[in-house]
């Protein structure tokens, strides 16, 4: 299960008790492989950290989620991410606009309005703050000529 990719300790523990093997015999191979340098959450944690962030221009919070489904604690997937972002220079805010130059390819026939909320919502659901996504969608498509179509439509009361 270590051939393909570094596991987090929980992660790998889950597997292997998962397929059976005995809780005694798991924590035994836990010890042994934490001793040969093989079981290590915090490299781990900067790995995905770092793909995420930097190769993938993913937000914070999907990097986070993805630390946590792969059994990294809160607290060190924190850090890991922290120290990407000091290391690389890079943040929800270029990712946002980096992973939206990627999406609005894909939307590029449909209506200057329809593709501003698309996208929008597409930034939405990988993690990006709406501050963020408002952002990057305004630095990668240009405004409707009818106005901004992603705020609240005016009040027309009397």
């Amino acid at each position: 299960m270590l051939a393909a990719r570094s596991r987090a300790e929980a992660d790998l523990r889950r597997r292997l008790t998962m397929k059976g093997h005995d809780l005694a015999a798991v924590e035994a191979a836990m010890v042994r492989l934490r001793s040969a340098g093989l079981l290590d959450d915090r490299r781990v944690a900067a790995s995905v950290a770092r793909a995420g962030l930097v190769g993938s221009a993913r937000s914070e919070r999907r990097v986070l989620d993805d630390m946590a489904r792969r059994g990294v604690t809160a607290g060190m997937a924190r850090d890991e991410i922290a120290e990407v972002k000091v290391e690389e220079n890079v943040g929800d805010a270029g990712n946002a606009v980096r992973a939206a130059q990627r999406k609005v390819r894909s939307i590029r026939d449909e209506d200057p309005a329809v593709r501003r909320r698309k996208l929008l919502g597409w930034l939405a659901r990988q993690g990006f703050a709406f501050d963020a996504a408002k952002a990057a969608v305004d630095a990668v498509l240009p405004r409707h000529p009818g106005g901004d179509d992603v705020e609240a439509p005016p009040d027309d009361s009397p």
